[in-house]
């Protein structure tokens, strides 16, 4: 989706503001909400090569467009393959806890290094194919929202944009009560697809913090 198809949202609050200006706002907002919330996800797959030169790293990417910051999710496939194919979970861990003394075997582990790689913990004893979901964002300045966002985010994008735009000194549009409400309403945006991205979209409903007790005659 282009994020000039969702200026509409906002220009009728910011009258006067140059179109450019209300489609940085809005692709800064995604890039935020994509960050604070890790919704947007790709998936990635590579066989990692016990006979190459640093059999621990490997190259990743994300789609044309958009940036990858994070891992969310990681397999390895079994081997020998069986039918079905068995896939083991990898645990998500920082670099620094690689343990450098593990001989060639099954990498369990596995790390994202900025913005364009991963590593395994330990060298792999046979070429594995490994299956990864990476956490996205879209490339500032691209004129591109991800069309998962603009369809379902545009009210939170909306709101975050007008949050930036409302505390621009000088313009007839700067409103910094305006600005902090909007900000209220973008991050309680961010909570809700903090927890669509928690569950996965899954369906039914998710409690993900008890009722706070209430005695009676509260809350009057």
């Amino acid at each position: 989706m282009d994020v000039r198809d969702l200026v509409g949202e906002i220009r009728r609050e910011v009258r006067g503001a140059p179109n450019p200006r209300m489609a940085y706002a809005l692709e800064r907002a995604a890039r935020e909400f994509c960050s604070e919330t890790r919704l947007l996800r790709r998936s990635f797959q590579f066989t990692c090569n016990p006979s190459q030169a640093n059999p621990q790293q490997y190259p990743v990417s994300a789609p044309a467009n958009e940036q990858a910051f994070a891992l969310k999710h990681a397999q390895i496939q079994c081997l020998p393959v069986t039918s079905p194919a068995q896939w083991l979970p990898m645990q998500i861990q920082y670099s620094e806890f690689f343990n450098p003394a593990i001989g060639p075997t099954t990498p369990w582990g596995i790390c994202f290094i900025p913005y364009t790689m991963v590593a395994l913990n330990c060298n792999p004893d046979q070429a594995y194919p490994v299956k990864i979901e990476l956490c996205t964002q879209n490339v500032v300045g691209s004129n591109y929202i991800p069309d998962e966002l603009g369809v379902r985010y545009a009210r939170a994008l909306g709101f975050g944009a007008l949050e930036w735009l409302f505390r621009q000194k000088g313009n007839p549009w700067y409103d910094m009560e305006g600005s902090m409400l909007m900000m209220t309403k973008f991050n309680q945006e961010i909570v809700k697809g903090r927890g669509d991205a928690m569950f996965d979209f899954s369906p039914g409903a998710h409690m993900g913090v008890r009722p706070a007790f209430m005695r009676r005659g509260w809350g009057r």
